[in-house]
């Protein structure tokens, strides 16, 4: 197999100039447009295969933080149409899937209202990515004041006696997931980044230390996904499945 060619110079700019076409000329204009459901309805769930709105009755709290977050840096980069999108998927999240605990549920009926009350990590751990770029963004303390809600709520429901989190609430949930966690420290960097408050950045090393403790195997070189209550590597086919995705 031949190695890739190393890119330099007027390729990298090349790359880099066709790269920034894609995104502010393709990808923005088309998520903003097709990918936003009716005014006050935030974002679609997901496209069908001819790349229209698929028609489903649900919302993952999830997929609505990940387009604010996308479209918070967009404004921040300035383009336009950015903070109105932004706006749009903010003011419907915050209507319909947040508890007045600091936590979050899982899933949104397409025009609100609750379908699933389950509160989950990786969830939480994008909304609070949004809630660190929205609150950047628009420059206001009030997201990242519901940043600090919900990572207070984190820490006095899901921080486990064992180390880390529990991936899910009411019911703790096995096997434990490395992923949650990832992008869990992905947020804390962002909330950092934007506030300065090293509350968020020491959440951010305990993070680290976990994944150097209990999810890298020094031995293999691998990133383990799933674990046992203990961080042990689970058994059966998950203990043997390593961190290449997300959910």
């Amino acid at each position: 197999m031949t190695p890739p060619t190393k890119l330099v110079g007027a390729e990298i700019q090349d790359a880099t100039a066709a790269l920034g076409a894609w995104i502010f000329q393709s990808a923005l204009p088309f998520w903003s447009t097709v990918g936003r459901d009716e005014p006050g309805l935030g974002f679609v769930e997901h496209l069908s295969l001819s790349a229209r709105p698929a028609n489903v009755v649900y919302k993952r709290v999830r997929v609505q933080a990940r387009q604010i977050y996308v479209f918070s840096r967009a404004h921040l980069l300035g383009w336009a149409g950015a903070r109105e999108a932004a706006d749009d998927g903010y003011d419907f999240l915050i209507r319909h899937a947040s508890r007045t605990d600091g936590s979050w549920i899982r899933r949104i009926g397409r025009e609100g209202g609750v379908v699933d009350p389950t509160v989950d990590l990786y969830d939480l751990a994008f909304v609070m990515l949004a809630l660190a770029w929205y609150g950047r963004a628009i420059g206001s303390a009030e997201p990242i004041d519901r940043a600090r809600r919900t990572l207070s709520w984190i820490e006095d429901n899901m921080a486990s006696p064992t180390d880390g989190y529990y991936n899910a609430l009411p019911v703790p949930v096995e096997p434990r997931e490395q992923n949650p966690h990832m992008h869990l420290l992905e947020a804390m960097l962002a909330l950092f980044v934007t506030t300065g408050d090293e509350a968020f950045l020491k959440v951010a090393y305990r993070l680290v230390n976990l994944f150097r403790r209990r999810l890298f195997d020094s031995n293999s070189g691998t990133l383990g996904e799933f674990f046992s209550d203990d961080w042990s590597w689970a058994g059966g086919a998950a203990g043997t499945s390593r961190s290449g995705g997300g959910r």
